[in-house]
């Protein structure tokens, strides 16, 4: 073989092993791509089941379990979606709440209440404690006129947090009790 026929073999084999490395990285590329989308799709179904979770929480009887699943739900939560996490914080101490203030909740009742509101605010303090902070205010009021042995209609307890009676309103399954609830809502401003 001449010079120059090694020249151009050598050449040949130089191009076929860039080309070789170049498809190894290639692949290397598409496998990372295609393992950040699985991670990515992966992490959207957590959301998903931990929002399913926190949707089906009323289905669970006793309070402080439920409290503790949603607490658990929302803490995780909290990182990717926070409005949704802040705004079912909030809705749960107002549902907490009315049933605490409700005449038809028992001393027994109302002991696993406190109970629960302190592991829901505490929750909810790690990532708000300003608005963690306004929702034991509003529930030490209506713990201070329960014990003067008042308790409070949801119509009260609607005229006291406007906002609270709205989001325990878009809560409720039932259109026609979710009907009900906002219009006893819209009657404390009108």
């Amino acid at each position: 073989m001449s010079q120059r026929e090694l020249t151009r073999l050598e050449v040949i084999q130089r191009v076929k092993r860039k080309t070789l490395k170049q498809k190894v990285r290639d692949k290397a590329g598409d496998d990372k791509a295609q393992r950040q989308a699985e991670a990515a799709q992966r992490k959207t179904q957590a959301i998903d089941i931990l929002k399913g979770i926190e949707e089906s929480a009323s289905d669970i009887q006793d309070t402080q379990k439920r409290v503790a699943v949603l607490t658990g739900a929302l803490d995780l939560l909290w990182k990717y979606d926070e409005a949704y996490a802040r705004t079912n914080f909030i809705k749960s101490a107002g549902a907490l709440s009315d049933r605490f203030a409700s005449d038809t909740t028992s001393r027994d009742e109302r002991s696993d209440i406190r109970a629960s509101m302190g592991m829901l605010l505490m929750a909810f303090a790690r990532h708000d404690s300003r608005a963690a902070g306004v929702q034991l205010s509003k529930f030490q009021k209506i713990l201070e006129d329960v014990l003067k042995g008042n308790s409070i209609s949801p119509m009260q307890a609607a005229k006291r947090d406007w906002a609270g009676a709205l989001l325990a309103a878009q809560s409720i399954e039932s259109k026609v009790l979710r009907s009900q609830a906002y219009i006893a809502a819209c009657a404390t401003v009108l």
